[in-house]
């Protein structure tokens, strides 16, 4: 397999892994929002990125709605001002860049 579907298989474990991480609580540490969950919604963005069809209807896909559901975020991600609708993931020259919205 080549290294773009060895990723994908690495992600679509990462999906299903996310419910041992979160464990009974909406945040990883329980009922307190703490900074791995933004350090999580970074790692999980990118990684849904990649493969969104492997974060469908997960406890992964779960997660990144209620963490980028929280006000402040949420003003973020539909703002103008959201880098995520535009910047690439990884450096542009590389093999997956990452753009947003284009494979």
């Amino acid at each position: 397999a080549g290294l773009a579907q060895q990723a994908v298989v690495s992600t679509q474990s990462t999906g299903e892994e996310v419910k041992g991480f979160i464990g009974d609580g909406p945040y990883a540490a329980g009922a307190k929002l703490t900074y791995v969950d933004f350090m999580a919604l970074e790692f999980l963005s990118h990684c849904a990125a990649f493969s969104p069809e492997s974060f469908e209807n997960t406890a992964a896909a779960d997660y990144l709605d209620r963490i980028k559901s929280l006000p402040a975020l949420k003003n973020f991600y539909e703002s103008e001002n959201c880098t995520h609708n535009s910047y690439t993931i990884n450096a542009p020259f590389s093999q997956w860049p990452g753009w947003p919205n284009k494979q």
